[in-house]
């Protein structure tokens, strides 16, 4: 490392050896789901994700304003899923790079887990097809399609402020000024672009960015200075 003196190694490599870290791992237990009437639950879902996604639009249309409509720029929501008490969510569905669908955070609330995806507009219609296709259609095995994600699901609503809040202390109050860390996701864009759309935003909000971004591969990582009330039209 003579191009980076400030990095250091003070042990010798060592071999260690190759760990499988796809698929589910010999012996362990099956996923287990609660008993679901499909075509029940399948509607539920789907109704719920609509209802997230007009709750959201109207949230947007009362909040935008002509700086807002960027061209080309890609709309995005969030929602909130929750598991039964006792049942763990199916995760790793959950997460799809390639869909610019991504899981945000997870945690668990007496033995319900808890967690919020972000997806685009554009791909809501997707999701809904999965739920859909659990409802009536069959895999090669018999079983209904996406039958574990979707029977890990028990509810689906958007995504407000709090739910994103995942610290072992309690929540600031919603007019209470701090510095936030702020981690956006870059996908195929330039870090640059993502910091400088961030700025925008939040000097359209009313808040006050650090001049600094850090670059990882899939994330951006700043600060900004105001209060939860900020977030909560972002």
């Amino acid at each position: 490392m003579r191009n980076k003196p400030h990095l250091h190694l003070d042990d010798y490599p060592e071999s260690v050896s190759y760990t499988y870290a796809g698929g589910v791992p010999v012996g362990a237990p099956p996923f287990q789901v609660p008993p679901r009437d499909r075509v029940t639950h399948g509607t539920q879902l789907a109704d719920e994700v609509r209802t997230a996604v007009t709750e959201g639009e109207r949230q947007r249309s009362e909040q935008a304003n002509e700086e807002d409509t960027t061209e080309g720029q890609v709309r995005f929501i969030t929602f909130n899923l929750r598991s039964e008490q006792d049942f763990q969510l199916r995760l790793e569905s959950l997460d799809r790079a390639a869909q610019k669908i991504r899981l945000l955070s997870f945690t668990t609330e007496n033995g319900v887990f808890v967690a919020n995806i972000s997806m685009p507009l554009n791909k809501v219609s997707g999701f809904l097809k999965l739920i859909e296709s659990y409802t009536s259609t069959d895999d090669r095995f018999g079983n209904a399609k996406n039958r574990l994600l979707i029977e890990s699901i028990s509810s689906i609503k958007l995504a407000v402020v709090k739910d994103l809040w995942t610290d072992n202390i309690p929540i600031p109050s919603f007019q209470e000024t701090l510095w936030w860390e702020i981690w956006l996701h870059r996908f195929d864009e330039a870090a640059e672009v993502v910091y400088q759309r961030f700025v925008q935003l939040a000097q359209r909000l009313g808040m006050q960015v650090s001049r600094r971004h850090v670059a990882f591969p899939e994330r951006v990582v700043t600060l900004a200075f105001g209060t939860l009330t900020h977030f909560s039209p972002s």
